[in-house]
């Protein structure tokens, strides 16, 4: 049993640290890369995953317009030992893991279910009237 328990410390742990890997890249992308692959680019960083050996995060990202998102790929990648500089400036960890990217459309998802859901709303309420 106790066996267990250690378990989802180490998970705890681990979901700590990737919270804290998430929103440090995300402060480091506020400061902005001088890329202009990036140039009329929004990218956000949806969530992230850290290896089971702690080695390698992988960051989802959305990117609009959708057409840059290989370009704005090619350029986080780039840009990825800059970017784990200003991560470490707002986590503290013993050794920042390689940074990896893949485009993450659940945004884009949610977006065309929200729209869909509103635009089905209307006719369920003129359905419904005598």
């Amino acid at each position: 049993m106790r066996h267990h328990r250690d378990e989802s410390g180490h998970e705890r742990a681990d979901g700590r640290v990737t919270s804290a890997l998430t929103r440090a890249l995300r402060q480091a992308l506020v400061g902005g890369l001088s890329d202009p692959r990036l140039d009329g680019t929004l990218v956000t960083v949806t969530g992230g995953t850290l290896s089971p050996d702690g080695q390698s995060f992988t960051a989802g990202i959305s990117v609009l317009p959708e057409t840059s998102g290989a370009l704005a790929l090619q350029a986080l990648r780039h840009a990825s030992g800059h970017l784990k500089q200003g991560m470490a400036r707002h986590v503290e960890i013993r050794r920042m893991p390689r940074l990896e990217f893949r485009l993450d459309d659940s945004l884009k998802r949610q977006a065309a279910l929200d729209a869909s859901l509103s635009g089905d709303a209307p006719e369920a309420t003129h359905e419904g009237t005598p």
